[in-house]
């Protein structure tokens, strides 16, 4: 196996993540850091360098513009750092940072991937409708990878297909790597809750807001069950919660994500936009939580509906989130199936053979 040194350019946190983005890229490059040299580039707010189990992290002060497709400053703060240390292979996290890897792997002459967490330019044309120049620029970026880059990961069949719709001439090598989940750290736990369904995510992200104004016609609609709301920027939705809904709790932030599914009945994931995998979905099933959610919010995982999740529309969500607490026999069913396919297909450990093939030559 040949030792690399590997540069990852990322945009969230790869240490404290606190959304899907950043689980991905803290445990990609914690799996190749094992046989590995890796730093990790981060656009920040700060200046400032650390290491992280062996794992250097170097934070650039950077804003991101998507009218602008490259920071020169950003750029050449990267070029710096990696002529001092060295690199063979650039990995841009998200398509935000295909620009400057593109860049920085032709003066440091080195090979290029792109991993793609979303398909971006079929998820921005559907979330970002009215601002068209944020579509085109996401557009542009994945096009500048199909066509320059060395490799391309993506995070399922349906992702990789997409790509190969939306680019047919692409030159880059595609590959998927799946999302996957630590299942020493998501394990299930007996809960005194009842009646509790949980909804967690980052609310900075369009498809989640949209995905709570669906829990909130859940909530009025089911007094009976308790809807909990937790993840980055949820505190903020207190001034959109409807007053009369009083079984609509919202944590905001939380210190250990674990702990509050662990503290729920039954996850719901009510999404109907958005692209790639979820992440909450995969850290439901590891930790023995039902989940219920739409054909969206499963795209990518091949759910056996009625075994390993509860798959419907968003119509029928009233009567399946009943049917389930109501049934004991069901929910154990459900919670055992869904850990066991998180254990033998999704944990990160399972992952990592996918992971070498599209990363090392």
């Amino acid at each position: 196996m040949h030792h690399l040194k590997i540069a990852f350019l990322a945009f969230h946190d790869p240490v404290k993540p606190v959304n899907g983005s950043g689980v991905r890229i803290h445990n990609l490059i914690k799996l190749l850091a094992s046989a590995h040299e890796v730093t990790v580039l981060v656009r920040s707010d700060n200046d400032r360098s650390y290491t992280y189990e062996g794992i250097k992290v170097v934070e650039i002060s950077s804003k991101v513009d998507t009218t602008y497709p490259i920071s020169i400053s950003y750029l050449i703060r990267c070029y710096k750092e990696l002529r001092k240390i060295g690199c063979d292979t650039i990995v841009a996290e998200e398509a935000i940072n295909i620009s400057h890897a593109f860049s920085l792997a032709r003066l440091l002459k080195c090979r290029s991937i792109y991993d793609a967490h979303n398909v971006d330019s079929i998820n921005y044309f559907n979330i970002a409708r009215g601002k068209p120049h944020i579509w085109i620029f996401y557009y542009l970026m994945e096009l500048l990878a199909a066509i320059a880059f060395d490799r391309i990961s993506l995070v399922s069949d349906i992702d990789l297909n997409a790509y190969k719709k939306l680019f047919p001439l692409h030159r880059a090598r595609l590959y998927v790597i799946p999302n996957g989940v630590d299942c020493e750290r998501f394990v299930p736990k007996p809960t005194s809750a009842i009646n509790t369904c949980l909804f967690f995510g980052s609310f900075l992200y369009a498809p989640n807001l949209e995905a709570f104004e669906q829990i909130q016609v859940l909530a009025a609609k089911l007094p009976t069950i308790t809807f909990v709301i937790a993840g980055e920027g949820s505190e903020r939705l207190q001034k959109e919660k409807k007053d009369k809904v009083d079984n609509l709790k919202i944590l905001g932030k939380v210190a250990d994500i674990v702990q509050t599914i662990q503290a729920s009945n039954c996850v719901v994931v009510p999404l109907s936009q958005g692209s790639g995998t979820r992440l909450k979905i995969l850290e439901a099933m590891a930790c023995g939580k039902p989940v219920i959610t739409t054909p969206k919010g499963a795209e990518g995982l091949d759910l056996k509906n009625g075994e390993e999740a509860i798959v419907c529309d968003l119509y029928s969500f009233n009567s399946n989130i009943m049917k389930l607490l109501q049934d004991d026999r069901m929910q154990e069913s459900i919670s055992k199936a869904a850990r066991e396919r998180a254990i033998n297909e999704y944990d990160w450990k399972a992952i990592e053979a996918k992971l070498r093939a599209a990363f090392v030559p």
